[in-house]
């Protein structure tokens, strides 16, 4: 794809991601996506087979933004160790869906999803101001090997991200404001 080419279907993304945001995916349609990206319809589907297609994309930049975000604010916030960090990093993910309700109806409960991407996965090359450096040492003192140690981030992603959303979407098994201090809970026993 030319560069021309993946501008245009960036910003074809991003226009839908706030739109997504705004009024939630089954709300949105391509027309009202077209006309904000300032392209015509059929040139919408040039870069997208369907709406679905496209979903998939936002829902996945998203997923990878908002952990990028999480991993950033414990660096912000200064946290002594790496456990304060990765309930920091928790903490910032239930409270950002808390704040923007339709983002957490567009993710659903598939947050891990952003670190499967090729974007997220080699952690030890984009660092995240050395949080991956830390829990790699952290874990490696505690017996784990490298993958356990991906694994056990993935189950903190995964954990916060399924629990938040049955919460906050569904209301299961509790409110958010009774499961937040339970997740959190739970996130500093993945580690230890």
């Amino acid at each position: 794809m030319t560069q021309k080419r993946m501008q245009k279907r960036r910003m074809i993304e991003e226009c839908a991601k706030g739109l997504f945001l705004k009024n939630d995916a089954v709300n949105t349609s391509v027309d009202e996506i077209a006309a904000l990206a300032g392209i015509a319809k059929g040139t919408f589907y040039l870069y997208f087979k369907d709406k679905e297609e496209l979903i998939g994309r936002v829902v996945n930049n998203l997923c990878v933004e908002l952990l990028e975000k999480a991993f950033l604010h414990t660096q912000d916030a200064l946290y002594s160790d790496i456990i304060q960090r990765l309930i920091a990093m928790a903490e910032y993910i239930i409270d950002y869906y808390e704040e923007n309700p339709c983002a957490i109806r567009l993710v659903k409960n598939n947050l891990s999803v952003g670190l499967l991407q090729k974007e997220m996965y080699n952690l030890s090359e984009l660092d995240f101001k050395g949080i991956w450096t830390e829990l790699v040492a952290y874990c490696k003192q505690k017996g784990f090997s490298r993958r356990e140690t991906y694994d056990r981030l993935y189950l903190i992603v995964e954990l916060t991200s399924s629990a938040t959303y049955f919460s906050i979407v569904e209301g299961k098994p509790d409110s958010i404001e009774q499961m937040k201090p339970i997740i959190l809970d739970n996130v500093k026993r993945l580690l230890g």
